[in-house]
């Protein structure tokens, strides 16, 4: 080995220690940046007493959930027209839903003609799981719908498909089987008015109802 070959591996080598101190130095400065677990744990962004990370319905326009509810583009429909039942308000308190008459899981949105879980998806379930392991006793049903456009047939199936994939998903996240159950509602039970895009988008919903036993 000359000493040039010689003085080149030492130049690599010296690179790749400056690199290394360099990443070392730039984790750390990132690291005291992040909040530590307990502050994530304890945020609560809109002081219901419940903790953001178990909190299934956070303002829309929050940081932690930032979207813009559709039903605020759309016509909503008479109650009378929906399939409703009576909730639990010591549960709906439990879930960070006190003032829901229904619990829309928004930010849950499939694909069209999909059944498979985005990822902003998974972190809405996430949240939902975190609560539902802490309401053992309390029984849930997880209702998917769809809007008018195409056979009726197929809205039902895809509606039940999406429902049974989100059952899967939290019990995957550590719920108990026996509090979930699953029901594809289809175009049935519209909440806005399907004649405008914005009422089609905002019927393509997923919401949470309580078992009262």
């Amino acid at each position: 080995m000359n000493a040039a070959t010689r003085f080149m591996m030492k130049t690599v080598v010296f690179r790749v220690i400056l690199a290394t101190l360099a990443s070392l130095c730039t984790g750390a400065a990132l690291a005291s940046t992040l909040p530590d677990s307990r502050t994530l744990l304890q945020a609560d962004v809109d002081d219901d007493q419940i903790p953001d990370y178990r909190d299934v319905c956070l303002p829309p326009d929050s940081d932690v959930l930032a979207l813009t509810r559709p039903g605020q583009l759309a016509t909503a429909l008479p109650k009378s027209n929906r399939r409703t039942r009576p909730n639990d308000p010591d549960v709906l308190q439990a879930l960070g839903c006190k003032s829901e008459d229904t619990v829309v899981l928004y930010g849950i949105r499939f694909e069209s003609g999909q059944s498979y879980l985005n990822v902003a998806s998974r972190q809405v379930l996430d949240r939902l799981a975190y609560a539902l392991q802490r309401l053992p006793d309390a029984r849930f049903e997880i209702q998917a719908h769809t809007d008018n456009a195409g056979r009726v047939e197929h809205n039902q199936t895809l509606s039940s498909r999406r429902a049974r994939t989100i059952r899967d998903y939290l019990i995957l996240r550590g719920v108990a089987g026996e509090q979930l159950r699953a029901r594809g509602l289809g175009e049935t039970s519209p909440a806005y008015d399907n004649t405008l895009a914005a009422g089609r988008r905002a019927n393509r919903r997923v919401e949470l109802t309580i078992v009262v036993q």
